[in-house]
């Protein structure tokens, strides 16, 4: 619910962007790619230990992630191709991120094993959903149930951990709980829906 309000306050920045790109030819693909290679090197930013330049690429990266499907609308190129290639790349890069966090601190093993895994899961019972081709809701070109740990939120806590390096084992624990929370949310959402 927080990330429809963060996009409906950001809709305006976000649309001018994307129309910049779109003047010079980029196509939803290629920014998805572009938002994906920012935050990849954020994420190895990380591993350098730039913690404060390293969130700025990753919240930028998602700010990007945004405009994609701006610009897909604006020069009508909407393609599940392009939301399947969005959705597998972000995955990618918040694994990535915390991978990188384990090259930070190797004592983060465990947490981060668990933030990972926490993610995935949550993650795994919106796709499984889809599998069973109930429909879509929102703006998006593909089958979303809400929780209260949807992208935005993720990042929020993935930020806080990185500004806070002294409390990054607690804060990556607390996603694992606020991810596990979001897990059971849509376990009953689910069978709401399937029932």
């Amino acid at each position: 619910m927080i990330e429809k309000m963060v996009r409906r306050a950001s809709k305006g920045i976000i649309e001018a962007i994307a129309k910049i790109f779109v003047l010079f030819g980029v196509s939803p693909n290629t920014m998805t790619v572009i938002s994906f290679l920012v935050g990849m090197i954020g994420a190895y930013l990380i591993v350098l230990r730039e913690l404060t330049l390293a969130v700025f690429l990753i919240l930028l990266s998602g700010l990007l992630d945004g405009v994609d499907g701006t610009i897909a609308r604006l020069t009508g190129k909407a393609s599940k191709f392009g939301a399947f290639l969005d959705s597998m790349l972000d995955k990618i890069l918040e694994i990535a991120i915390f991978v990188a966090m384990f090259f930070y601190d190797q004592t983060l093993a465990l947490p981060v094993i668990l933030a990972i895994s926490s993610m995935m899961l949550s993650s795994y019972t919106n796709k499984h959903i889809a599998a069973f081709n109930i429909g879509k809701t929102d703006h998006r070109p593909f089958f979303y149930v809400y929780s209260i740990a949807d992208r935005f939120q993720r990042m929020v806590i993935v930020a806080a951990a990185l500004l806070l390096p002294v409390f990054l084992r607690e804060i990556l624990y607390f996603y694992v709980i606020v991810l596990a929370v979001s897990f059971f949310q849509r376990m009953l959402q689910s069978y709401n829906i399937l029932k």
